[in-house]
């Protein structure tokens, strides 16, 4: 990495295009390299207002070697967001939602110090203070990559962090039973992935994971800050409880897109980078927003709810949490539909609260 490259970067990022006054927004096939695993179809003009990829590409090359440096885990999501937002799932053209500021208050905070090295600013086209504030109020912002539900202590003031690391809600304190989770190990189901590799099948008699670890205080599990797979942005993410421990500690996110999408649980206590607490392979993740995820037949367990169907005859339809994965997976049988709730027909038009839903 060199300062010459960097240099240039900051020239780009100083680029300004003329804004069309009437601005007509359209989806369009990613064409930049960098966020192609991003996201397929792209809305443009994006956020920054360019109404054509090749000059957003110009820019996203001078940043790949931020990127590869790692300097931050949400550098490459916020980049992506800023460049080559998110078209709707169902091909619909609206104005770009942007990142949220939080993601790129952390990227900036943990990429400006290498990028201080090669004498360069943060871009001053990247004002986070412009972006919409999820901090303040973390569900009702529309904006991609919302830290303050990820991180407790953000937003909302419900999240605490304990002395010792562990994070609980306040509002939810109860003892636990140990869980014991049972591995994937069908030949037809690939959803024993690492995190690198969604189609990669293994086969394992033996489960290779610990013991969930108890907070000693309140028997508790603690939540897992390891992750590096945080989900697809435009679906359902965020902390919940579907093993029924009596805290929202369990990280669950859609993982891919489409036949190869699937739901998939980092459990609170666990420490394998494998999935093993998930959906089956290709299940419906439902109208656009209309997903949220809570404990709606009273056993404990959050369960995953969105509206199915179609236009005509749509519905809120529930895929239950169970033992050893979500209904309808190959641990836990049964179906990803296993209850419907009552008086929600039509439901495709609404928008909902992820965590308190209809």
């Amino acid at each position: 990495m060199s300062k010459k490259i960097f240099c240039c970067a900051v020239l780009w990022c100083g680029l300004t295009i003329a804004a069309v006054s009437a601005v007509s927004y359209q989806c369009e096939e990613t064409k930049i390299p960098m966020c192609m695993s991003y996201t397929n179809k792209t809305i443009v003009p994006n956020v920054l207002g360019y109404t054509r990829q090749d000059y957003a590409a110009l820019e996203l090359i001078f940043f790949e070697p931020l990127v590869k440096m790692k300097c931050s885990p949400y550098l490459h999501r916020f980049l992506c967001g800023m460049y080559t937002p998110m078209c709707d799932r169902y091909g619909l053209a609206d104005k770009p939602t942007p990142p949220c500021r939080s993601i790129c208050r952390a990227a900036k905070t943990a990429c400006e110090r290498d990028m201080y090295k090669y004498g360069i600013v943060w871009p001053e086209n990247f004002n986070c203070e412009s972006l919409p504030d999820d901090i303040a109020d973390p569900i009702g912002t529309r904006c991609v990559g919302k830290l303050a539900l990820m991180i407790p202590g953000l937003g909302l003031g419900i999240m605490s962090r304990q002395g010792n690391g562990n994070v609980q809600l306040e509002e939810k304190e109860a003892e636990s039973e140990k869980k014991e989770e049972q591995t994937i190990t069908s030949r037809d189901d690939p959803l024993t992935a690492t995190s690198q590799g969604h189609n990669h099948l293994t086969h394992d008699t033996h489960d290779p994971r610990p013991h969930n670890t108890l907070d000693k205080k309140n028997g508790i599990s603690p939540r897992r800050y390891d992750i590096k797979e945080y989900g697809e942005p435009y679906y359902f993410s965020g902390w919940v409880d579907v093993q029924g421990q009596g805290a929202a500690n369990d990280y669950c996110r859609v993982i891919g897109r489409g036949r190869s999408s699937f739901l998939s649980c980092a459990l609170a206590g666990t420490h394998s980078e494998r999935h093993f607490y998930v959906s089956e392979k290709g299940f419906n993740v439902g109208w656009r927003d209309t997903w949220f995820m809570r404990d709606m037949d009273d056993d404990g367990r959050d369960d995953y709810c969105r509206c199915v169907g179609s236009k005509t005859h749509s519905r809120v339809s529930c895929m239950k949490a169970g033992d050893r994965g979500f209904y309808g997976s190959i641990t836990q049988r049964g179906s990803q539909y296993t209850f419907d709730v009552p008086g929600t027909d039509n439901c495709h038009r609404k928008r909902v609260n992820p965590y308190f839903g209809l």
